[in-house]
């Protein structure tokens, strides 16, 4: 079986081998006269017209084909369930605005430049969105330093006072002794 095949499938590739390359040889080569236009690059006075010769390009036939054929996917097998839907309804104008999604605002990426406003901005961001809740720590934080700040000020209100008062001590005793001092000098007159 094998060996009936042999010349058979040589045969036919042998022709189109033969088949390919005379495409390509001189026989079946065109010759086209045309005006050279005066307008065209590497323009010369001299030359009125061009001869082209127009031949096929040798294809090489064991070059794989250049298309793909690809097969459409087949259909399902079956008709699809059908899907039943209530009767369709009017929409209102606050259906309508429900339904707008508002385009995406980045606050990192503004390729195109735009100006955004910030309400926009932050209503992109989340913001308005989230409810604000207050920690209990922070409470308790807040007040602790508050009382950590009346007691820093009511101790620097006491040696604040008690620095008067040794400087006071300080210009009394310095007068007594300039009092004595002044007697003892009139006594000595």
């Amino acid at each position: 079986i094998v060996g009936s095949k042999v010349p058979k499938s040589k045969a036919t590739s042998d022709l189109m081998l033969k088949s390919a390359t005379a495409a390509g040889s001189a026989d079946d080569a065109q010759y086209l006269k045309y005006q050279v236009d005066k307008n065209a690059p590497g323009y010369n006075p001299n030359i009125k017209s061009r001869v082209i010769k127009v031949i096929s390009a040798q294809v090489d036939p064991m070059e794989p084909p250049k298309h793909k054929h690809r097969k459409v996917p087949g259909g399902p097998a079956e008709d699809p369930v059908p899907i039943l839907h209530s009767p369709p309804k009017k929409l209102t104008l606050e259906d309508q605005n429900n339904w707008k999604i508002p385009a995406c605002i980045s606050n990192w990426k503004n390729s195109k430049g735009y100006t955004i406003p910030l309400d926009k901005r932050l209503a992109a961001d989340g913001r308005g969105i989230q409810e604000k809740s207050v920690n209990n720590n922070f409470a308790t934080l807040a007040e602790s330093l508050y009382v950590a700040e009346r007691n820093a000020r009511e101790e620097v209100r006491r040696r604040g006072m008690v620095r008067k008062k040794i400087e006071g001590d300080g210009v009394k005793r310095k007068e007594e002794e300039l009092r004595r001092m002044a007697e003892e000098a009139r006594r000595e007159r």
